[in-house]
C-alpha cells in the first residue's frame, strides 16, 4: 500500500485531483449563475456537472501514465525511477487534498439533490406551474382584519411600492385604504379614500389616491404630511405617467396627463373610450409611454385589449386581446389578469414590441373582471404580493348539483349570465337562457357528458326554454319586456339539435311553464299586470289550439303536472302571498290542498320522480318538500321540511331557479356562496401571500423567442 501512495504522489495524481476538483467547482458555480440569464433550462446545468463527475476517473489516470514535458505529453516512464520520500508535510498536503475534494463533490450532491428532493415537495402543494429555483421562497403578510367581499364583488385592491418597502391596500367593506410598513409592519389609515384606488409613485414617495365616493383625486407623501387635491373630476381611474404626470380617463371618454407641478393638462389623442368603458393604466418605465385595458362593446364578457401607448408617436399597439389590470415588470414582461390567473408576456418596453408567447405563471388571483380590477403588485425587484382567490364576474352565476345532505358539486361549465335552467326529459342535457352584455339573450344547450356548450337560437331576443316531453324540440319565448317589469313575448319551438327554422306556435304575450309529460299540453301563462291565469296549448289537426284552464284574478303561475298526469301543482297569491296549491288534472273540480303556508310566500312547486314528493322554493333560497300520499282520488301530505339551503334566488324575477334530478336525489340550482380558497374571508385577519425573486418564474414559464 505504501508503494502505490508513493507512485500516486510520483506521478502528482494527488495534484491532479485536486486542481481538477477547484477548477471543475469554479466552472460548476459560474454556469450556475450565468446561464440562468439566457433562459437555459436547467438540465444544462445538470448535464455540466455529470460530465466533470465523469471526466474525474480519466484525468486521474492520464495523470498517473502521461506527463506534461516541454516537448509535449509523454509516457511518464521517467517518474518511475526518481527515488522520492514523502515528508510529513507532503502527507498534510495529499490529506487536504483529498478532504478537498470530498467536499466539494459532497456539496455538489447535496445542493443539486437534496434540495431538489424539498422543492418537490413544496411545487405538489402549489401548482403545475411552479419554478424550481431555490431562490423563489414563498411567505405570507398577515393582515389583523378580514377583508370581506363587497357589493362590488371585490375583496380587496393593492399596491407594492416600486421599491418594496410598503404596501397599500383597500379595505372596501369600511370605505378606506391601508398603508403598510413592510419592514416596521406598522398600518396605518389613509384618509379621503373610498372604494378607489391607490398607487404608489415610480420613486416610491408619493401616492395617488383616487376616490369614488365622492369622486376625487388626490397625492400625499407615504412618509406622512398634507393631502393635495388634483384639478380631475368625476374620473374612474387614474395612476402615475412619471414622477411628476399623472394620467386619467376624463368624464368626456378622452385621456389626459396632468403636471401636478404646475397643473397644466394635455389631451392624449387617439384613447378616447366611445363609449366602450373605462380604461386601467399602467406606466412603462420611460415615462413616454404607457399599457391600458380598453373594454369591448361585444357579446364577449371576458374579451377585453390591453394595449401599449407611445406618446412620442401617438401610435399603439396590442399587448394582448384578452386580458385585464396590466402591469410592465422589469424582468420585461407584461403581468395581466385572465379568468382569475395571472398571465405574462415578454414585451420590450423600449420598441414596445411582444417578444413572446403569453404563459399563465400562477393560479388563482382574487379579481373581478367587469371592473378589470385585481389583488396583485409587483415591486422594481421581483417581489409579487397577491391575494389568493377566484375571479368573481358581476351578474356571472355558476351551476351546481346539491344532494340532500346539502353537499355541493360544480358543474364544469363556464360562469355566465345565465337564467331559467331546464333539464331534458332523459337528464342529459341542459337549456339555458344566456345573457350577453347589452342584455340580448339566446337558449344554449349543455351536454353533461361531453361537457359542449352551444346555442340553438340566435335571435337575440330568446329565453325562457321548456323541453317537450319527446327531448326532441325547446319551446321558447321570444322577448319583449314591458316596462322592465316581466319579459312577455310570442312563444316559439325549434328542434333542440340546432336543425330547421323555429315555428310561431303563440302569437300573444305569453310565458310557458311546463309541457304535460301524458298528454303534451303546454302550460302557459298570459300576464296581465299582475292577474296571471294559466292556459294550456296543444298541437291538433296541424294547429296549435289554446284553452284556459286556471281563470281568476289572481297571480297564478309555475304550473307543473305530476308524472302520472293526474295532478297539478302551481303558486297562487289568492291569500296575499304566493303559496303552492295542488288539484286534480284535468278535472280541477275534485279538490284543492294548500301545500305551503310560508309568510313570505313560496314559489316553484316540482314533483319527485314517482310522484310521491312535492318540492317549492321559499324566499330566502331555501329548498322545501313533503312526501305525499295518493290514494285513488285522495291527497295528502306530510310534514313540510327545509332540505337545502342557500339557492340564489334570481333577480330577473323568473322561473325555474332548480331543477329536480331524474332519481330525485339531486337538485341542481345556482349557489349564492363564493367558491374560493379559505384566505381569510369571514375571519379576523387576511393572508396575502408573497413571492420572491418572482422574475426568475417569470423568465423560465415566459421566455422571449429567440432572436
Amino acid at each position: 500500500m505504501g508503494k502505490l501512495y508513493e507512485e500516486l504522489k510520483k506521478r502528482k495524481v494527488f495534484r491532479v485531483a485536486a486542481i481538477y476538483a477547484v477548477v471543475a467547482w469554479v466552472l460548476i458555480q459560474v454556469s450556475d449563475v450565468v446561464l440562468p440569464t439566457f433562459g437555459a433550462p436547467e438540465w444544462v446545468n445538470q448535464t455540466i456537472i455529470f460530465l466533470f463527475i465523469l471526466g474525474f476517473i480519466p484525468t486521474l489516470i492520464a495523470a498517473w501514465a502521461y506527463e506534461l514535458t516541454p516537448d509535449g505529453i509523454k509516457a511518464d516512464t521517467a517518474a518511475l525511477s526518481l527515488p522520492t520520500t514523502a515528508s510529513n508535510t507532503d502527507r498534510k498536503l495529499i490529506y487536504a487534498t483529498f478532504g478537498l475534494v470530498l467536499l466539494v463533490a459532497g456539496f455538489q450532491l447535496s445542493d443539486r439533490f437534496l434540495s431538489n428532493n424539498i422543492i418537490l415537495v413544496n411545487r405538489s402543494a402549489e401548482s403545475a406551474n411552479v419554478t424550481t429555483n431555490p431562490a423563489i421562497m414563498r411567505s405570507s403578510i398577515i393582515l389583523n382584519q378580514p377583508l370581506n367581499r363587497s357589493s362590488l364583488a371585490s375583496r380587496t385592491l393593492l399596491d407594492i411600492a416600486p421599491d418594496g418597502s410598503s404596501l397599500a391596500f383597500a379595505n372596501i367593506e369600511d370605505e378606506h385604504w391601508m398603508l403598510r410598513n413592510l419592514d416596521t409592519q406598522e398600518t396605518q389609515v389613509l384618509v379621503g379614500t373610498r372604494n378607489g384606488k391607490a398607487n404608489f409613485s415610480p420613486d416610491s414617495q408619493k401616492l395617488l389616491l383616487l376616490s369614488t365616493g365622492p369622486r376625487a383625486v388626490g397625492v400625499r407623501p407615504v412618509e406622512g404630511g398634507s393631502f393635495q387635491l388634483l384639478p380631475i373630476e368625476n374620473t374612474l381611474s387614474a395612476t402615475w405617467l412619471s414622477n411628476e404626470h399623472v394620467i386619467y380617463q376624463h368624464t368626456d371618454g378622452d385621456t389626459r396627463m396632468l403636471s401636478i407641478v404646475d397643473g397644466t393638462e394635455d389631451i392624449i389623442p387617439g384613447v378616447d373610450a366611445a363609449g366602450d368603458g373605462y380604461y386601467v393604466f399602467n406606466s412603462l418605465p420611460s415615462g413616454s409611454a404607457f399599457l391600458y385595458r380598453q373594454t369591448q362593446s361585444t357579446n364577449q364578457l371576458n374579451q377585453s385589449i390591453i394595449q401599449a401607448y407611445d406618446l412620442n408617436s401617438q401610435s399603439k399597439t396590442v399587448v394582448t386581446s384578452d386580458g385585464y389590470l396590466p402591469q410592465y415588470v422589469n424582468s420585461g414582461h407584461v403581468l395581466f389578469l385572465r379568468e382569475g390567473d395571472l398571465w405574462a408576456v415578454p414585451f420590450d418596453a423600449a420598441s414596445l414590441r411582444v417578444t413572446g408567447a403569453e404563459a399563465r405563471v400562477l393560479e388563482g388571483v382574487d379579481s373581478q373582471r367587469m371592473a378589470g380590477w385585481g389583488a396583485y403588485s409587483v415591486s422594481d425587484s421581483g417581489r409579487l404580493v397577491y391575494l389568493p382567490g377566484s375571479e368573481v364576474i358581476e351578474d356571472q352565476r355558476t351551476l351546481y348539483w346539491a344532494d340532500r345532505l346539502g353537499n355541493r358539486e360544480k358543474i364544469p361549465l363556464r360562469a355566465g349570465n345565465y337564467s331559467e335552467p331546464r333539464l331534458s326529459p332523459d337528464g342529459k342535457l341542459l337549456a339555458v337562457a344566456s345573457f350577453q352584455v347589452d342584455d340580448s339573450s339566446d337558449i344554449w344547450v349543455y351536454n353533461f357528458s361531453s361537457e359542449a356548450f352551444v346555442p340553438i337560437t340566435f335571435l337575440g331576443n330568446a329565453r325562457n326554454p321548456v323541453w317537450t316531453p319527446d327531448g326532441a324540440r325547446l319551446v321558447f319565448q321570444l322577448n319583449s319586456s314591458v316596462l322592465g317589469i316581466r319579459p312577455r313575448g310570442e312563444l316559439w319551438i325549434i328542434n333542440a339539435n340546432g336543425t330547421g327554422q323555429a315555428e310561431l306556435i303563440l302569437d300573444a304575450d305569453a310565458m310557458a311553464d311546463s309541457l304535460s309529460p301524458i298528454d303534451e299540453k303546454l302550460f302557459y301563462r298570459i300576464d296581465d299586470l299582475g292577474a296571471g291565469n294559466i292556459n294550456t296549448l296543444t298541437f291538433t289537426d296541424d294547429a296549435w289550439v289554446s284553452a284556459p284552464l286556471i281563470e281568476n284574478d289572481n297571480n297564478t303561475l309555475g304550473a307543473r303536472v305530476s308524472p302520472d298526469g293526474r295532478w297539478i301543482a302551481y303558486g297562487s297569491n289568492e291569500s296575499g302571498t304566493v303559496q303552492i296549491y295542488v288539484q286534480p288534472y284535468p278535472n280541477l273540480d275534485g279538490g284543492k290542498w294548500q301545500v305551503s303556508t310560508e309568510k313570505q310566500g313560496s314559489r316553484e312547486p316540482s314533483w319527485g320522480p314517482n310522484g310521491d314528493e312535492i318540492f317549492f322554493l321559499r324566499l330566502d333560497g331555501t329548498l322545501m318538500h313533503a312526501k305525499l300520499t295518493i290514494d285513488g282520488d285522495r291527497f295528502s301530505f306530510g310534514v313540510v321540511e327545509p332540505l337545502v339551503t342557500d339557492l340564489e334566488m334570481y333577480s330577473r324575477n323568473t322561473t325555474p331557479n332548480y331543477l329536480v334530478s331524474n332519481d330525485g336525489e339531486r337538485f341542481l340550482h345556482f349557489y349564492s356562496g363564493i367558491d374560493e380558497p379559505d384566505t381569510g374571508l369571514d375571519q379576523d385577519h387576511t393572508e396575502l401571500v408573497v413571492i420572491s425573486s418572482f422574475f426568475e418564474k417569470l423568465k423560465q414559464l415566459a421566455p422571449p423567442d429567440p432572436q
